[in-house]
């Protein structure tokens, strides 16, 4: 695909086909990461890659922030997305955590470091929309997060962000859009 089109065909994926998807496309998903700018060339990012088990208790974990019913009454209202994105974890034959190791600067460069991770995640995004994979970005990780460290043995990273994969089982129309005209200043 040109690059024009991959931007225009990516689309956010919640449903995925039941297909395994080859280490070699993970790979060039997580080469495009790796290439990603950042600040002072610091590349701030560690990608941890799960499936099956691993990939599974994750979701599990993060279900668990529910412990009983009704509990979306007493859970802040944007972190009730996180029991719908650990269905789509489950769901996805891949799940990579988007980490930030802990470091001597510590809060000093976090936001720097953020923005390069973004674009890593972006890259790893656009690169599987031109593999013909889906994908999700997904922050609901966040409400877990220590649990899922723990659990891992990533004890001294961060859990910044995680990137569901796999072969899309939907073709999602695309969401509004705001105009340029109405996200740009001409000064």
């Amino acid at each position: 695909m040109d690059f024009d089109t991959v931007i225009e065909k990516r689309r956010s994926i919640r449903m995925y086909k039941d297909a395994v998807v080859s280490d070699d496309l993970v790979e060039k998903v997580l080469e495009a990461g790796r290439l990603a700018p950042s600040a002072k060339n610091g590349q701030p990012w560690t990608f941890a890659v799960l499936s099956k088990e691993k990939k599974d208790k994750v979701a599990a974990i993060m279900k668990s922030y529910f412990p009983e019913k009704g509990m979306e009454d007493f859970t802040p209202r944007h972190a009730v997305t996180s029991k719908y994105t650990a269905r789509t974890i489950q769901h996805a034959p891949v799940l990579i955590l988007i980490l930030r190791k802990y470091g001597e600067f510590g809060e000093l460069l976090k936001y720097t470091d953020l923005l390069g991770i973004g674009a890593a995640i972006e890259n790893m995004c656009l690169k599987a929309a031109d593999l013909g994979l889906g994908s999700l970005w997904i922050r609901d990780t966040c409400y877990t997060e220590e649990i899922i460290t723990n659990y891992l043995g990533l004890q001294g990273y961060e859990l910044v962000s995680a990137l569901a994969l796999g072969y899309a089982a939907n073709d999602p129309s695309p969401v509004p859009r705001k105009t340029l005209d109405e996200i740009t200043l001409r000064l």
